[in-house]
């Protein structure tokens, strides 16, 4: 059993009303999640005596706090934990997906979750299918049931591709998420950020209004010729929302500030590089020539001959890395040394290329020594 907390701030804390407020205020509710954790260990009965329990906190971010072991007993204080948990965000699908891959080999698997389920990261729904789908029950024991903050306005994400091309119009999507029932009135700033340099992403600064639930909000962003690594930052500042009575009421008391940016980060890459091993120089030139015109100059080709690639596996793979697309012309094996075919081989999968299919890679290693490697590219 692993025991999945929520420990969030949009858990309201529940102090004690008799202690003084000069005193150390106990969380109530804190104390009651505590001794649930404790007792239902020490209360599984005896056919359970060999269960293994496990303790999963999460916020933003999952960590796993006691690893599923035998334990005969659990005396669990939320302040003797070890993790600095991010407060201001609710990744229930994280902790989920945490818990599934923390499960040891060949036992029965049972996810306890505390939560008050307000989730603003992930897709709970999502990991609960494939924990069902993998014969995990899921209990749930509800913190807070329904209490939820409608004054609450985040900034969900930022998505743009992780990777792109220089020069590109890069698309860039701002998600904010309200759960105030009305609509809420403020500013969205986008900026970009690379070599320490913050530039908004035009049209921002915008006024934006914000209804109830997911809205996304559209960008793009030119980007220079040049192979760059960007940050992009989004910033929402709440300034009104919207009354009983239809008018305007300025402010959003309860809105928590720390939910209110989103950050990303884009790679714009330089001109991609084909290579081609080919046996004499100019061999392959109608090949080289279709590559060039088919791809509009996106690609830079260059060819090469087996006498001049690098002879050590190490020398070789640094000069692979320089490409991304490797193509053999019809080079007879006995022209590449073992050492080379092992790399050229291995740098496939290992730098992230798409593989050849295992019979081709049969067929490249049988043929090593008599015959010519067979047609392929690697990319």
């Amino acid at each position: 059993v692993l025991f999945v907390i929520d420990r969030s701030f949009s858990i309201p804390v529940e102090f004690d009303s008799t202690a003084s407020p000069d005193s150390n205020r106990i969380d109530r509710r804190t104390e009651r999640v505590e001794q649930f954790i404790n007792d239902a260990v020490q209360l599984r009965g005896t056919a359970h005596k060999y269960d293994r329990v496990g303790l999963i906190l999460f916020g933003r971010r999952p960590r796993l706090e006691l690893p599923a072991s035998n334990a005969p007993s659990v005396n669990f204080k939320m302040k003797d934990a070890a993790s600095n948990i991010d407060g201001n965000y609710t990744d229930i699908a994280a902790a989920i997906k945490l818990a599934l891959a923390s499960f040891p080999e060949g036992t029965g698997k049972r996810i306890v979750l505390v939560s008050d389920g307000n989730e603003n990261l992930g897709n709970a729904e999502e990991q609960a299918r494939i924990a069902r789908l993998n014969g995990v029950q899921i209990d749930v024991v509800p913190l807070a049931a329904g209490y939820k903050n409608e004054n609450e306005v985040l900034v969900q994400g930022v998505e743009a591709p992780p990777k792109t091309e220089q020069g590109s119009r890069l698309p860039i999507r701002v998600l904010i998420r309200s759960y105030n029932p009305r609509m809420v009135y403020g500013t969205l700033i986008l900026k970009q950020i690379t070599d320490g340099e913050t530039v908004p992403v035009a049209p921002s600064p915008i006024k934006v209004r914000v209804p109830p639930g997911l809205t996304p909000f559209a960008f793009k962003q030119p980007l220079v010729n040049q192979q760059k690594s960007y940050t992009y930052q989004a910033i929402f500042q709440p300034e009104a929302v919207e009354n009983e009575k239809g008018g305007i009421t300025v402010g959003l008391e309860g809105d928590r500030v720390q939910n209110n940016s989103a950050t990303t980060h884009v790679v714009a890459m330089g001109q991609r590089r084909i290579l081609v091993i080919e046996q004499t120089p100019g061999e392959h030139q109608l090949l080289v020539d279709r590559l060039k015109v088919m791809s509009n100059s996106k690609y830079k080709v260059h060819t090469i001959t087996p006498a001049r690639l690098p002879e050590s596996k190490d020398d070789l793979g640094v000069f692979l890395s320089n490409y991304d697309c490797v193509i053999l012309a019809n080079v007879p094996a006995e022209m590449i040394n073992g050492d080379q075919q092992e790399m050229l081989r291995s740098n496939t999968p290992a730098a992230g290329r798409a593989p050849p299919s295992r019979r081709r890679c049969r067929s490249i290693a049988t043929s090593s020594r008599s015959r010519s490697w067979p047609r392929a590219a690697w990319c």
